[in-house]
């Protein structure tokens, strides 16, 4: 594949069996698997792939509780997004200034990311990476302008 030259290839799974994620890993050659539905420590340990787990981070959790079971996760990564995908705000900004301190894994960021808003935020929370999905569609497609500009991004970092 040629892809596998130039980026980690990624499934993205909510709440599928395990054994179908696994021949998944195997057919395609998954590098990770990420993990959107409510698959907890048990269903994690059947995947034959490191995890990268999303998470929603309400305004009044508790950084050191949240992130005392979020370090214990087998999840290599963690990835906060929004409770909704693709609807309402982004992930509440106070809440994660709370947590990150207390985070001993790499952190994705989601949720409500836009090529206008995506500096901004990777310079406050400097996470590992970033996820977009709505914030480079346009009526629910992916828009090769917006992923440009996106992309384009990376030289302001």
């Amino acid at each position: 594949m040629r892809v596998k030259r130039k980026a980690l290839v990624v499934g993205i799974f909510r709440d599928q069996p395990p054994e179908e994620v696994n021949s998944l890993i195997a057919k395609i050659g998954l590098d990770l698997v990420q993990l959107h539905g409510v698959e907890d420590e048990s269903y994690m340990r059947q995947i034959k792939a490191p995890i990268i787990k999303s998470f929603t981070l309400l305004a009044d959790s508790e950084p050191k509780a949240v992130s005392l079971k979020l370090n214990s996760s087998r999840a290599k990564y963690l990835l906060v997004d929004r409770s909704v995908q693709g609807e309402g705000d982004g992930v509440d900004s106070d809440s994660l200034l709370r947590l990150i301190p207390h985070l001993q894994k790499e952190l994705f960021l989601a949720g409500g990311l836009t090529s206008e808003n995506v500096v901004a935020k990777v310079k406050r929370f400097k996470p590992f990476a970033v996820d977009v999905a709505g914030g480079i569609e346009t009526n629910g497609s992916e828009d090769i302008i917006k992923i440009k500009q996106f992309i384009q991004l990376k030289g302001q970092l």
